[in-house]
Formats: structure tokens, C-alpha cells, sequence
């Protein structure tokens, strides 16, 4: 499964040092290009807007800000996107209609399962 993310490139835009660090292991364990970590608001706006990205995996709540307006940018841009938090399923608007929602602690392994799922849908869709 995980050979179908080779080359990808996918934003991680998460606060917890450990949590970052795993799911960036094995993103690039399963051939991604990892853009970031970013654990703030500011820094992933900026990889967000600076970068060519896949799909971007985004900690709702980072802390000292949510991470909606980097979902608004890649939104607009047509970017999948897995949204992770500790909170329950309301934490995410329903304007992100159709965007995915894993509990956190999510293993990444899971993350990597639904990114393989949008992408590969994206790629026989396209």
C-alpha cells in the first residue's frame, strides 16, 4: 500500500514534537516527501503557500492557533486534506465538508492509510 505514495508530497502541520517526528518517519518510510513539519500557524502558512503539495495533514488546534486558515488555502487550491484532533468529531466545520477526521492519537499508519486513499482515488480520477 504504501508504495502508492512515492513521490507525493504531503504538509504535516502538527504541534506535538513526537507525534510530528513519527508520522513524518513513516510518511517517508512509505516514499514521501515530506513538507514540514510546522508546528505554528505562521510556518505553515508560509511551506503552504510556498510549496507544490499532494496532501497536507493538519492538527486542528495548534496550540496558540487552529489551523483552518492553511485548510482555506489548500482548499483553495484543491488539496486534500486529514485533519487530526484530540477533541470529538464537532471540532471540525462543516465547511470542510467532505474532509476526513482521525481522533488523535491517530497512528500513523492509519494516516497513511487514508492518504493513500484520497491520493490514489486522485490519481485514477484525474
Amino acid at each position: 500500500m504504501s508504495h502508492q505514495l512515492a513521490g507525493r508530497r504531503v504538509l504535516i502541520v502538527e504541534d506535538s514534537p513526537l507525534i510530528a517526528a513519527e508520522l513524518w518517519e513513516e510518511l517517508e518510510a512509505a516514499g514521501v516527501s515530506v513538507v514540514g513539519p510546522a508546528a505554528h500557524l505562521e510556518r505553515a502558512l508560509d511551506l503552504a503557500a510556498r510549496h507544490r503539495i499532494d496532501a497536507a495533514v493538519l492538527d486542528v488546534d495548534l496550540g496558540d492557533a487552529m489551523s483552518f486558515p492553511v485548510a482555506d488555502l489548500l482548499f483553495e487550491r484543491n488539496v486534500p486534506i486529514v485533519f487530526t484532533t484530540g477533541f470529538d468529531d464537532g471540532a471540525v466545520p462543516e465547511t470542510y465538508g467532505d474532509a476526513l477526521t482521525l481522533i488523535k492519537p491517530a497512528p500513523a499508519r492509519d494516516v497513511i492509510a487514508v492518504l493513500t486513499d484520497l491520493l490514489v482515488a486522485d490519481r485514477s480520477a484525474a
